[in-house]
Parts: C-alpha cells; structure tokens; sequence
C-alpha cells in the first residue's frame, strides 16, 4: 500500500478535525449561555459552512481507522448538542413571541393640542 492515500486521508481527517474542534470551543464557550445572537456567533465561530471531501480518497487506509472512529463519535456528540442549542433558541423565541403576543399595545405618548 502506498502512503498517497495515507497521506490525502490524514489531510482530509486533519481539516475535518479542525473544524469540529472549533465547533467543540464555541459550544463550551456558550454552554448554558443566554447568548441572544446564537446564529451570527456560531457561524463567525466556525469555518464555512459544509464539507466536499477530497475526490478520489478511496477507503480508509486501517491505520487510520481508529482515528476516524473517534473523529465520528465526537461528530455525533456535537451533532446532538448543536441540536439541544437549537431547540433552545427556539423555545426562548417562542416564548418571547408568545409575551410580545400578549401584550397590549403601548398607548400613544403624545397628545396632538392644535390639531
């Protein structure tokens, strides 16, 4: 076996590790946080949205088959609290939308004297 596909394989789990690495510092960072622009902050966290593999990787060379295990459990694992952040959002969003529903609206502040 050559170590080509060793070494486009080890580039590929490299930048796939990079980018859930930094999506792991933003969720310790904003764990438990009212963070109000979720949105915005996550996507200035975090490297462009999506991944394209490299074409012609072929299969994984078995020296690196413990690497992409573990690569896939943390996957996984942030995957799930990206998914709990998100429903949080929305449950706050639609509990203010639901108070802002029901309020009655201001009365006006100002009384037009002359006219």
């Amino acid at each position: 076996m050559s170590a080509e596909p060793d070494a486009a394989w080890d580039s590929a789990l490299t930048e796939l590790e990079e980018r859930l690495a930094a999506t792991e510092a933003w969720l310790r960072e904003h764990d438990g946080a009212a963070d109000h622009d979720v949105p915005s902050a996550l996507a200035a966290a975090l490297p462009a949205a999506g991944w394209t593999p490299p074409s012609g990787l072929g299969p994984v060379p078995a020296a690196l088959g413990d690497r992409l295990v573990a690569l896939h459990s943390r996957h996984r694992d942030a995957t799930e609290r990206l998914a709990r952040t998100r429903t949080g959002v929305g449950e706050a969003l639609a509990a203010a939308r639901t108070v802002l529903a029901t309020k009655a609206p201001a009365p006006g502040i100002y009384l037009d004297l002359e006219g």
